[in-house]
């Protein structure tokens, strides 16, 4: 991938308000603008790297030198730099223009501050997306003087862009407005427009942007939580204090969530997340092991995977981010714990409260390599013969002995758990809803103490399950549990817990 800096601009307002450096050199957690860009690149295949400074900058061009000489800690850099002072951002993409020729780029200025865990997916994902002719990074947020409006349809694909907040149009289509941020994904077709517009007199980006649209341009957006630009010293002080917020990042277990509907597993990661964004966290990735990207090394900031992951290929990327430091919810270890087999294994060993081996009301066989499935990972028997064919069957797929218990009579009742200060369960009435059992009851009272118990033996932090009451609640027998359920019977107070519970662990 080619990328492209501008780092041509005067930085007047910066000066004037008493920062001594140029832009490019002024110090974000103690890196340099223009290096944290370059390291930034570099970290995403960079195969070259073209930057456009003003002549009137010495210690820019010095600077800039040296690293092409020298590189950056250690690393050579594939650098070019351009030494020229242009009217506008858009004259100094011109300048650069020969340099981008013969594939895609990427093209930012130098003082945007992102959030670097986002953007290895976002160069993939242009890469391998033949049918877009530019990938264009926008915000929900306004920190600009001067924003630029982006308008997109329900798809995220650009439709307008405004130098004023447009009104929603009244065409029954559903428009959706972000401002820009300053970050675009650009096919080569895009040079040949920005040097009609120098030719026809144009001077500013966005006048560029839309005669991109106006040639029929195929532009999707790219919503980032936040991007911020350093226009100000005060905007030095903001940047520092984006880059020191904890980041939170989600792990689901299937494709893109259907957000909105209220019944998808996934959706209780969206919310718990809402609540952390309260807390002070920046969102990070939106999932952390989509396309098995490289882990960052040496973790700048406090990082929190919230993760609904089971397939071991995934598990092992998420080790990776807790030998780098990174909290991982659930934990990888209490996932592995969360198997049918190493379960049964643990509750028989430990004597949790669940059903026996031997009955005479039929039997439960479950493979045991697994979490819960769903489909035919769970059989019932009604006889010890069905059963042990079904045992013979499983053993003979999975290479493991199946978890087998006999049926038992009672109540199904489903619980919920947050580590040891959240706990919910439910019962199905007469018109299957779900009904909050009372807390005071004795058999509640039990089954929150086994669960718990649970829990702890595995690791398990965020938690649920299933579990029969006998027939007058005089005993209980948990009989599935698992890690990240939905909590679809109580998903914002569950959330509002697992934010306060993160909170915790991360001021331990």
């Amino acid at each position: 991938m080619k990328y492209a800096i501008i780092a041509a601009g005067e930085g007047s307002r910066l000066a004037a308000e008493g920062v001594k450096v140029s832009k490019p050199l002024v110090k974000i957690q103690g890196e340099h603008l223009i290096d944290r860009l370059l390291r930034i690149f570099m970290h995403n295949d960079a195969e070259m790297i073209v930057v456009i400074c003003n002549d009137h900058s010495p210690e820019v061009v010095h600077h800039l030198c040296t690293l092409q000489k020298a590189g950056l800690d250690g690393q050579s850099i594939p650098l070019s730099v351009v030494v020229k002072s242009t009217p506008s951002s858009m004259h100094s993409l011109a300048e650069m223009a020969s340099y981008l020729e013969g594939g895609p780029f990427i093209l930012t200025t130098v003082d945007t501050v992102f959030d670097e865990a986002w953007f290895g997916q976002y160069v993939k994902v242009f890469k391998n997306v033949p049918d877009i002719d530019g990938y264009m990074v926008v915000t929900p947020h306004e920190d600009d003087e001067k924003p630029l409006y982006v308008e997109t349809d329900a798809q995220l694909r650009i439709t307008g862009f405004y130098d004023e907040q447009p009104t929603q149009p009244t065409d029954g289509e559903e428009h959706r407005y972000y401002i820009s941020g300053g970050i675009y994904a650009l096919n080569e077709k895009a040079l040949g427009v920005v040097r009609r517009c120098v030719e026809q007199g144009e001077s500013r980006m966005r006048n560029f942007q839309r005669a991109l649209i106006n040639e029929g341009f195929q532009l999707q957006a790219w919503v980032a939580d936040t991007v911020l630009d350093i226009d100000h010293a005060t905007d030095i002080e903001k940047a520092e204090a984006f880059l020191s917020a904890p980041r939170l990042h989600l792990a689901w277990r299937k494709g893109r969530p259907r957000l909105g509907q209220g019944v998808d597993d996934d959706e209780i990661l969206f919310v718990a997340a809402a609540k952390l964004h309260a807390y002070g966290f920046e969102m990070g990735k939106y999932n952390v092991i989509s396309d098995q990207e490289k882990v960052p090394t040496g973790m700048p900031y406090r990082q929190v995977v919230l993760s609904m992951c089971r397939k071991e290929e995934e598990l092992a990327l998420l080790r990776q981010y807790e030998q780098q430091g990174a909290l991982v919810v659930n934990s990888t270890k209490s996932v592995s714990n969360c198997t049918r087999g190493r379960l049964d294994e643990l509750m028989r060993n430990n004597h949790i409260a669940m059903p026996p081996q031997k009955g005479d009301k039929g039997y439960w066989v479950k493979r045991a390599d697994v979490h819960s499935l769903g489909g035919d990972d769970v059989v019932f028997c009604s006889n010890e013969e069905t059963c042990q064919e079904t045992v013979n069957r499983f053993l003979q797929e999975t290479g493991m002995l199946p978890v087998v218990s006999a049926h038992m009579e009672g109540q199904l009742v489903k619980f919920y758990g947050i580590g040891r200060h959240f706990f919910r369960c439910y019962t199905k009435d007469e018109e299957e809803m779900l009904s909050l059992l009372d807390a005071t009851a004795p058999a509640v009272d039990a089954l929150q103490q086994e669960a718990q118990r649970l829990a702890a033996l595995t690791g398990t932090e965020i938690w649920g399950g299933d579990a029969i009451f006998s027939p007058h609640s005089t005993s209980i027998s948990i009989i599935d549990f698992n890690d990240w359920p939905s909590f679809s019977p109580c998903r914002e107070e569950a959330a509002e817990a697992i934010a306060s519970h993160i909170m915790q662990k991360i001021e331990e």
